[in-house]
């Protein structure tokens, strides 16, 4: 159980990583970052990790240990190897929300319009967690 909640908390830092890094070379990518401005809490039931991420003006600030208080945004799994599939790429985060697998407090619409800042990178990094 604990190296799933390692590996979970490693991609979750991976992909914000990447996300910040791809704005410093594609614009078009940075553009759509830019219109973000959310604070986005993950939370993994009952007992972590727990998340959170604040995008405002074109800057993604990531805590990988932490609650936030007021999100715009929560989202919360109490399946830990559910979250891992999610976030290795074998279960779109977009398609998790539609169908209720992942609990959203907030706009569920919305939350889904910007899950893209995430959705490219997410197959990519699955595979390094090595669970």
């Amino acid at each position: 159980m604990e190296k799933k909640k390692i590996a979970l908390r490693m991609l979750l830092g991976a992909l914000h990583y990447c996300a910040t890094e791809l704005m410093k070379v594609d614009s078009d990518y940075k553009a759509k970052m830019e219109k973000i401005n959310a604070t986005m809490q993950w939370k993994s039931e009952p007992d972590g990790p727990n998340t959170y991420t604040i995008i405002k003006d074109g800057k993604i600030e990531f805590n990988d240990d932490g609650i936030i208080d007021n999100p715009t945004y929560t989202m919360s799994s109490n399946d830990l190897d559910q979250a891992l599939e999610i976030f290795k790429g074998r279960y779109p985060v977009s398609e998790a929300i539609k169908k209720g697998d992942i609990a959203v407090t907030g706009n569920k619409d919305e939350l889904i319009a910007m899950t893209f800042y995430l959705e490219a990178f997410i197959p990519l990094l699955g595979p390094l967690t090595g669970v």
